[in-house]
Formats: structure tokens, sequence, C-alpha cells
């Protein structure tokens, strides 16, 4: 299959090349929650590369960005919880990075007709997404392909070895076969096998792992500040010891450290309930300098002694969320080593990564979703725990405010969840290990190795124009 570029001078998309972008737009939106119909992935793609054939860049472009507009429009639209019409704005930014892939898969193909789609459009794809969710001043990885798989097990355990973005690469992949067999009539039987295989893969079970060398842990769910029911929420039975307790991100809004009184109420817990204290503050050592602190997480040992301390290395846009952290590095204990990071930390494969290279056997998270962000944020946001877990092939416990407390195995399936918007306790056990998997020991490159494609072919393509443009200036 060939998308020919043509050269026009004129901005005219005809309309059936817009319904396919439109309907590749709807497709992908139905992948995510709150839909969870990961089976039409690659007929999105397919969809999305049918129609980008036989028009410009420019038009492919406008294209790709009417599909990103119902991609991203159809699954963020709980952004106007937060920015009200604004969110308008911010689904249009991420629908530009489809318009620069369709636009830069038409230009490639028409500069490199030798190389097949297969190679262009994954690789281009996956370039794409990893610089909007890394590299891209608003970083904002939400809704990248693979994260739609991560409730398919079978298919989830390839993040173990090439992480999130070599699902999206494997989805593309996919969605250019599938393009090329809607265009062969002799392919239509084994598409239909494919698609049965597809489905198989998505819905197939696989056994949930036994916790290995179990941690005892209370997620207490409940929002700040720090009352009795905070506290009450936090205390054991005796017949029901627990290693460790986790409380949410900015569980105290203000410095422990610098108010005696309430950390001797801290040391006093922990000492009462004999566990490890794991809770999300600031550190502020101005007082009169609100926007000067660092959001915290602090580990408290059962004497009340401060064992180490994160801080949170990605901040959130456009709120007052502290200055950024740079390290991630485990913290040791007599329980192992604990990888400590802070909600949206975990939007994004490095914290995590650094963490189990630093030799941390579980990954535990004070989270803050507020239940005025909406359900729907709250389950998307989910994905991101799982494929961290599966990444990285450790269990992972969050503690949020409203409703994101949950378990996640190494599989990346949720096996313990509370329910939403009230002050709840989850009695669990997580595993420790101490092993890495594939993606933790190389396999994390996987997207720098496509960033580098891309810039080669788009630098090549780049050459062949001034080439050729200089060489009808020399004809004429």
């Amino acid at each position: 299959m060939r998308l020919e570029g043509i050269r026009s001078s004129s901005f005219y998309t005809p309309a059936k090349h817009l319904g396919f972008g439109v309907a590749a737009g709807v497709l992908f939106a139905l992948c995510f929650p709150p839909y969870h119909r990961p089976i039409f992935l690659p007929l999105a793609v397919a969809l999305l590369l049918c129609g980008l054939h036989g028009i410009s860049p420019m038009q492919g472009a406008m294209v790709g960005l009417v599909c990103g507009m119902f991609y991203f429009g159809g699954t963020l639209f709980w952004l106007t919880n937060l920015f009200g019409a604004g969110a308008i704005s911010l689904c249009l930014m991420l629908a530009l990075f489809i318009a620069l892939f369709s636009a830069l898969t038409v230009w490639l193909r028409d500069k490199f007709p030798t190389i097949p789609l297969w190679v262009i459009a994954p690789v281009l794809w996956t370039a794409v997404e990893w610089y909007r969710a890394e590299a891209f001043v608003l970083s904002f990885g939400w809704m990248g392909l693979g994260y739609a798989l991560v409730n398919a097990p079978w298919l989830a355990f390839f993040a173990s070895i090439v992480g999130v973005y070599g699902l999206s690469f494997g989805m593309v992949v996919l969605g250019v076969l599938l393009t090329e067999a809607l265009e062969r009539s002799a392919l239509i039987k084994p598409l239909f096998f494919s698609c049965w295989v597809w489905g198989m893969l998505l819905s197939l079970p696989r056994s949930l792992p036994t916790p290995q060398n179990p941690l005892n842990v209370r997620l207490v769910q409940n929002s700040p500040p720090l009352t009795d029911e905070f506290i009450a929420l936090s205390r054991t039975k005796p017949d029901t010891p627990r290693d460790l307790i986790l409380w949410p991100e900015y569980s105290l809004m203000e410095d422990p450290v610098r108010n005696p009184e309430l950390w001797e109420q801290l040391q006093s817990l922990t000492k009462e309930t004999g566990s490890y204290l794991l809770f999300g503050a600031k550190n502020q050592p101005n007082a009169r300098d609100e926007k000067r602190f660092w959001n915290t997480a602090y580990l408290l040992s059962p004497m009340g002694q401060l064992l180490g301390t994160h801080v949170k290395n990605h901040t959130v846009h456009f709120i007052q969320d502290g200055v950024r952290g740079t390290e991630a590095r485990s913290i040791a204990t007599p329980l192992g080593r604990l990888g400590v990071a802070i909600c949206f930390d975990m939007d994004y494969p490095d914290v995590s990564r650094r963490l189990a290279q630093d030799g941390a056997e579980v990954f535990l998270v004070p989270n803050m979703d507020p239940d005025e962000w909406g359900k729907i944020q709250r389950t998307q946001h989910s994905l991101m725990f799982q494929m961290r877990a599966v990444e990285c092939g450790k269990w992972l416990a969050r503690a949020d405010v409203a409703g994101g407390t949950s378990v996640v195995a190494p599989t990346g399936e949720e096996v313990a969840r509370v329910p939403d918007g009230k002050p709840i306790y989850l009695d669990v056990q997580v595993g420790r290990d101490k092993g890495r998997t594939l993606y933790v020991r190389g396999g994390w490159c996987f997207p720098y190795v496509c960033v580098f494609v891309t810039c080669a072919m788009v630098g090549g393509g780049l050459v062949r124009s001034i080439r050729r443009r200089g060489h009808s200036t020399r004809t004429l």
C-alpha cells in the first residue's frame, strides 16, 4: 500500500478523507474509559491511515487534526471540571500531535516510497507519542495507545519488555496490516481469523500472582487536613497488625518537621500502631513564602524516626504543586527497599523505572485525585499506575483522597479498590520482589530508538527535497 502525497496548493480535503478521520477518532476514544473497548485499536489506526491515502501532507494534517479532536475530546472531556471552556484548547493542542503524525506519514511515504508503511507509521507514531508525553513543554501522556491494553494481561505482558511505547508501536503495526487487508479482498478470511485471535488475546485472563514476601499495608483514604477521623482510620486492632500505613498526597497541608506539635502527634501514632507511616506533606522552609515548597512524601519508622523522603519529580501543570524534585531513590528499611513516588510521578515511566533500578521491591504512592475532578478522571488515571506496575514487575499500592485507593499486581491488573468519595481504609498484602524486568534492564530505551530513526528519516527527507529542488533549478 502507498500513501502518495500529491502537490496541491488547495487547503481543501475531500469529505471522505475527513470522514475517515472522524471515524478513527471516535474509535480511538472508544478504546479508553469510560467506554473500555480496546478491541477497536487496530481498526482505529487502519481508518486513520486509509484517510491519508492520496492526499498532500497539509491535507493529511487536517485529517489528523479532526481525528485528534474526536480522540481526545471524547476521552478528556472531564478537563472541563478543571478549566471550563479552556479544555477545548487543551484537546486541540493534543490533537495537533495526531496532525503532525499524519502529515509526516504522508510526507515520508512520498520521500521514501521503498520503505514499507509498517516501518514508517509505527516508528513515527511512537516518536510523536513519546514527544507529546515527555519532551513537550506541556508533557501529557494520557490516552497513549498502550494504556488501553493494560487490562488485557496477555498483551500487557509485553510492557515488561518494551514498556507502554512498545505496546503503542505494536498497535500501529497491527493497524497497518489491517489497512492492507482491507484493501485486498484475498485477505478477508485471514482478516476475520486475526480479529478472532485479537479478541481472544484481549479477553483471556492470567492467574494473579501470589504476593511473595508479603507486606501488610493499610491504605487510608481521606481528604486533608489531618483530623481525628484520619487518625482513627489509621489505628489498627490488636489482632490486625500492619507493617505500614499509607496516607494520600498532601495529607498535611503544612510542613510537619517544622511543627513540633504535629510531628509529635505523628510519632505517637507510629509508636501506638507499631507501624511505619508514609504520608504526603509540604517541605516549606519559609512559612511566609507559600509558593516555595517541595511536595514531599515522608517515611517514619515505628519509633517515630524519619527514615527517608521523596520529592515529587513531576508536578501538575497549571496547579501550585511546589518545586520539582530530581531524584528517585528507593528507601532502605528493615522491610526492604521501598519505592516511593507521588501521584503525577506515575504518569511518566522514568520515576518508577529509576526506583526499580535502585532496588525498589514494591511501589508505594501517596495520591491525590480530588473528588471534583470526577470518576472518569480517576478511572483513566488508574491505567497509568497499572502500566508502571507491569513495566517494572512490582506490586503497587496507592492511597488517594477520594477514590483512587487501590492495589495493582505485577501483571498490571488492579486487584483491590475502595469506593469513591468517602473516608475509608483498605488492608492489603503486597508482594516484594527484587527482580528486574527486561524493560528496566534496557527495554525503556525503545522509544528513544524510534525518535532517533524518525529524526534520521526526516533529515534524509529534507536532504532529498533540497537535492530535488537544486536539480530542478539547474534544469530550468
